[in-house]
């Protein structure tokens, strides 16, 4: 089920996505390459500004890959599914 807000609960996405570009030594723009995606798209679901509900699928798997995480973790991090939906 989709968080009716589109906030994310307590900002576990945007904080896992800049604990992963600081442990990769990476910066927006080169996560924005990688995901295909434009670098003002990152800043604001980093800020929280931002869902990642618009995103394609394979743009929701390579940053699940990117964070090194399961589909099924970044849908229930970003309020698309929850804990009771499995």
């Amino acid at each position: 089920m989709r968080n009716q807000n589109n906030s994310y609960e307590d900002k576990q996405l945007p904080s896992m996505i800049q604990t992963a570009l600081v442990e990769m030594d990476l910066d927006i723009d080169d996560l924005a390459i990688q995901l295909g995606v434009s670098r003002s798209y990152i800043e604001a679901v980093i800020t929280g500004a931002r869902s990642i509900v618009g995103l394609t699928p394979e743009i929701m798997r390579k940053l699940a890959s990117f964070l090194g995480i399961s589909m099924v973790e970044l849908f229930l991090l970003c309020g698309l599914l929850r804990k009771e939906d499995l």
